[in-house]
Parts: structure tokens; sequence; C-alpha cells
């Protein structure tokens, strides 16, 4: 028997869109982050954006109890009755590498997307929320060129 053909990697890839690096290295994730949430306020007001708190040190005991999700992608975002999409973001660090998915993060994005919520990874907030539109959320206008 061969057993080596019976091992798998324990580590899955990402089921859901995920978006090359732009090579923007000046922007960090924070910055993109603030402008995703900006063009849904000015152009998708019939919709919420809702940043997940997932980040940071906490005591982990606690955040657990409390429901915080290793992994959860950085924004849902909802719009009328059945609208739901996820998105995580990305940017580069201050030595100017690209942000990565940890497997945390891959795990819990594949989960959604297995349990049929729309599920992507930017880097731009452009594209970003040119997926939102895609996905269905409603706009009253388009991002400017």
């Amino acid at each position: 028997m061969n057993w080596g053909a019976l091992e798998s990697s324990l580590r899955e890839e990402p089921l859901f869109y995920v978006q090359k690096p732009d090579g923007n290295r000046i922007l960090g994730e924070d910055a993109r982050c603030k402008t995703l949430v900006k063009y849904v306020h000015q152009l998708a007001p019939q919709a919420t954006i809702q940043h997940s708190k997932n980040e940071g040190k906490h005591n982990h005991i606690k955040a657990k109890a409390m429901g915080v999700v290793a992994g959860y992608p950085d924004y849902t975002v909802t719009w009328g009755v059945r609208g739901q999409a996820f998105v995580e973001m990305k940017g580069y660090t201050a030595a100017g590498r690209a942000g990565e998915l940890s497997q945390a993060q891959i795990d819990q994005c594949n989960k959604l997307f297995r349990q049929g919520f729309p599920v992507a990874c930017f880097f731009t907030p452009e594209a970003a929320f040119e997926w939102l539109v895609e996905q269905g959320m409603p706009t009253i206008g388009r991002i400017a060129a």
C-alpha cells in the first residue's frame, strides 16, 4: 500500500475569491478599510457595513465566551431582507509586505462560503465595493474614476 498517497494537507486553500496584491505599498489595511466604509456609507446608504471585532490583544477566554471568532472576515455587509456578504480586507505592512490570509481566516471564510454566503478578500476598496454591487447591494451611484 502506498501510504503517501493517503496523506492530504490539513491546510485548506481558499474556496472564495482572493484579489492579488495591488502593489500600492503605501496604503496599509486601515486606510483601505476606511475607504471601503466611506464608499458604502456614501454610495450605498441602504446597506449596513459592520466591522467584526476580531483583532488585537484581548483575553482569549473572555473573547471566545463573548463570541469572538478567530479568522472571521473584517466586514459583514447587509442590505434588504436576504442581502448579505462578507469582506476581508488586506493591505501592506510598514515594511512593504503584502498581507496574507491566515489559516484561521481561510477556514472561517471557507465555512461561510460553504454555507452559501458570498465571501471575498480584497486589497483595493474599489474592487470590494464593485463586488458588493455584483452581489446585489443597492447603490445610488458608483465610484468616480
